[in-house]
């Protein structure tokens, strides 16, 4: 249909239809501004603190709930075979291997929103960033110039979300001052993330910040108890006060998720659609 006809028939069905329709109309193309052409999530966090296992669990739950009045479609040869193996491994209980990219690997999908009047119509590319644990904690820690030159380093400054793993089992115990080490981690990584935006033309405070503590279910046991998964997560909101603080003051939109692609929740792994929600543009899950 092409903008003539639409406004044809808007004459033709009478000025109240019409109005509705326009309105209609309208309002979506106001939403649609927001939907990005684009948009990267990077995910950081130590050797083994679960980062694969995490975005193996958020496509298993796009794939099953889809995204509001969108299709989403993994795209590459190399993100259809990896990820349908993560999954497979995931509900086989294998457990999900670690990447052993030597930089980063970036699962990508794209999400079409399909309207019946085609110049309505829109999509974007989603992907991914999944880095070996042994880079992240480089990335983190080192004070090297020569890290703001490799593609891990630019992939991850340029992203439009950015989601921190904690391994919550080790947090729990603080083996080896554990929670102080990825506390000044985190907070050296967004030091490095606030110097690529200060004059940038995208402001940071938009861009979604998630604490995301991962393996819930090596404290709470095999079963999904309520009460004792927001005591868990309280306990460990508690640990990380200072860095949250931290978090909070350059960016509006941050939250904690507790996590476990073992333990369920009406169905779902724990915590997985509430990330899924606060991460990915607004407006746009189910």
């Amino acid at each position: 249909m092409t903008f003539s006809n639409l406004l044809d028939s808007l004459i033709s069905v009478g000025p109240a239809l019409a109005g509705a329709l326009l309105s209609m109309i309208i309002s979506w193309i106001f939403a649609r501004k927001n939907i990005p052409r684009s948009y990267r999530i990077a995910v950081i966090g130590f050797p083994q603190a679960g980062k694969t296992s995490l975005i193996t669990a958020l496509f298993a739950y796009l794939f099953r709930n889809g995204i509001r009045g969108a299709s989403i479609v993994a795209r590459g040869e190399e993100t259809i075979t990896r990820i349908n193996a993560h999954i497979a491994d995931m509900e086989s209980g294998v457990g999900v291997a670690p990447t052993r990219d030597q930089d980063l690997f970036a699962y990508r999908a794209e999400v079409h929103y399909r309207s019946a009047i085609n110049f309505l119509s829109s999509r974007y590319k989603l992907e991914i960033g999944d880095f070996p644990g042994e880079q992240s904690q480089t990335f983190v820690e080192s004070e090297s110039p020569w890290l703001h030159n490799t593609n891990y380093f630019q992939w991850a400054m340029g992203a439009d979300a950015f989601i921190f793993v904690v391994d919550s089992e080790k947090a729990a115990a603080n083996r080896e001052n554990y929670v102080a080490r990825q506390k000044s981690a985190f907070r050296a990584a967004w030091q490095r993330i606030q110097e690529h935006h200060i004059d940038g033309s995208v402001r940071l405070s938009r861009k979604p910040v998630i604490l995301v503590y991962s393996k819930a279910d090596r404290e709470l046991g095999s079963h999904f108890p309520s009460i004792s998964s927001e005591r868990f997560h309280g306990e460990l909101n508690e640990k990380f006060a200072d860095l949250i603080d931290y978090f909070q003051q350059d960016t509006k939109r941050f939250t904690t998720v507790l996590t476990s692609v073992v333990l369920e929740n009406s169905s779902e792994k724990l915590g997985i659609q509430n990330l899924a929600t606060f991460v990915l543009p607004r407006s746009t899950l189910l």
